[in-house]
This record gives structure tokens, sequence and C-alpha cells, in this order.
């Protein structure tokens, strides 16, 4: 996809997983400002292309493989890490949002490939 739709800047045409995404993003810009966040913010905003790209291709083509899969959990644990690394919070809060993040990842995946 050389250009991408004018759909996927439209606040209103947003599908709820890109909403979700572009919240979660605002979210982490209000913590403040750092290297760490501004990475994290940035891998949001990849996730939020990726489900945008799956929306704006012919519906059925969507194919869910293991690689979606390993990567839900590896951007995950990254994330959480990251937060860990930045605020300090115990492991047990990070497992937590770790499984929060896998759980939401496992949704948008569940919305993307649903007809």
């Amino acid at each position: 996809m050389a250009t991408p739709s004018r759909r996927r800047i439209d606040i209103q045409r947003l599908t709820p997983a890109e909403t979700a995404i572009r919240n979660a993003m605002l979210a982490v810009e209000d913590v403040g400002a750092d290297p760490l966040l501004t990475d994290a913010v940035n891998l949001l905003q990849q996730a939020r292309d990726k489900v945008a790209d799956y929306v704006d291709r012919e519906p059925g083509t969507a194919v869910v493989t293991q690689e979606i899969n390993v990567g839900i959990h590896y951007r995950a644990r990254g994330v959480a890490n990251m937060i860990q690394n930045i605020t300090s919070c115990s492991d047990g809060a990070t497992n937590i949002l770790i499984k929060a993040l896998i759980e939401f990842g496992e949704e948008i995946k569940r919305q993307a490939v649903e007809p």
C-alpha cells in the first residue's frame, strides 16, 4: 500500500481497535516527555498502522499467523518492561500490564479477522 487512505486520518472513521490504540498513545503522551515514552508511542503508532492496513485491504484477505501471535506477546512484554523501567513499578504490576496488553492485542486480532 503506497498511499495511506484518507479514512485513517479521519477520527470519525476509525475502527474501535484504531481508536483504542489512539487513546493508548494519548495516555502515554500524558505521562510526560522521555525518549522511552516516545519509543512506546512509536510502537503504538506502528500497531495502529498495521490495523489500518488490514482495514484498508479487501475483506477476507487477512491471515492470522503464528508470527502475529508471537508479535502480540513480544510487543506486550516490551511495552510493559519499558513502563516498568520508567515508573519502577513492581514485577506483579508489570505482569498484570503484560496480561492486559496481550488481551488487548488478542481483541484487536479478533476484530481484524471477524467477518
